[in-house]
């Protein structure tokens, strides 16, 4: 039986020129501790050729409707970073002192005590601007990049929300397949449901996305497909280059006395530059003693 392994193998060296000022993602989760205790957790996604990583992230909003609460926490900066850019030996990214296209991953988190259970507590963080290149969103640079994550602690008495498998390469050739995993782990074993949404402005706003790009089509490939099961998005990429913004929302369901009921949600936000570059061909690897077995 012929085998076949597919290779993906990046390298920096080509690259579109980015607005540096802008971060380029993040996501909101929380840890559960005790009680009404979590741990709020912000990764943001930084260009390493702009503007310094914050040293606080300030003004994280956390809410409920139902309860009527409304306050503002700063997460402290944790130091703890990581680069997620794809390079090769002979290239060093602007995240190492060289000046080839990267990113960094930054962890802001702090304890906090919810005031009581509530059925709809919201976390919200919203931080300006986004990346003015971004090709699938309007006027982009006049919007801000919009984090949110939801619990509901008063049917259950704990909830961890999922934390990421992977941190996805930030760059994609064009002219390729991929298979990328916006995957999660969840602490509690809920049943996730993963699905497209809009990225989103201040004050949670949906952005306008550019005409041909769409909600379930956000590379523009007309074979994009996610599973809204094990979160594992296929596409075929187009020839050209741009630079696409996505949010994928995870939502977890729990069973509550034989019902599932939506105990939380968050939402990750990414950003991809699609760059020219080589058709990835599959080698094709011959089988035990050079025979086709």
């Amino acid at each position: 039986m012929i085998r076949y392994l597919i290779l993906l193998f990046f390298c920096t060296t080509i690259f579109m020129n980015l607005n540096a000022s802008h971060m380029a993602g993040g996501q909101i989760t929380y840890e559960w501790l005790t009680g009404n205790t979590y741990i709020i957790k912000v990764e943001l996604y930084r260009d390493c050729n702009g503007i310094a990583a914050p040293a606080q992230l300030t003004g994280l909003n956390i809410s409920s409707s139902s309860c009527s609460q409304s306050f503002v926490v700063n997460l402290d900066y944790t130091g703890y970073y990581f680069e997620v850019t794809p390079t090769c030996v002979n290239y060093t990214s602007t995240c190492n002192g060289g000046t080839s296209y990267g990113i960094e991953v930054h962890l802001y988190q702090d304890t906090v005590v919810l005031p009581q259970a509530c059925t709809d507590w919201h976390f919200e963080y919203d931080l300006c601007c986004r990346n003015a290149n971004v090709t699938n969103l309007v006027n982009p640079s006049t919007e801000d990049l919009y984090l949110d994550a939801y619990l509901n602690n008063l049917n259950t008495p704990f909830n961890n929300s999922g934390q990421p498998n992977e941190h996805n390469a930030p760059m994609l050739y064009s002219s390729n397949f991929y298979e990328l995993d916006w995957s999660v782990t969840d602490l509690d074993g809920d049943s996730l449901v993963y699905e497209m949404t809009y990225p989103k402005g201040s004050a949670g706003v949906n952005l306008n996305l550019q005409p041909g790009f769409s909600l379930n089509d956000p590379f523009m490939s007309a074979n994009f497909n996610l599973d809204n099961t094990t979160g594992m998005a296929q596409f075929y990429l187009s020839p050209s280059q741009m630079i696409i913004d996505v949010n994928c929302k995870i939502s977890e369901y729990r069973n509550i006395n034989g019902n599932y009921e939506l105990v939380g949600y968050s939402s990750r936000n990414l950003q991809y530059s699609i760059v020219s570059g080589p058709y990835n061909y599959a080698p094709v690897l011959s089988g035990i003693n050079k025979t086709n077995d």
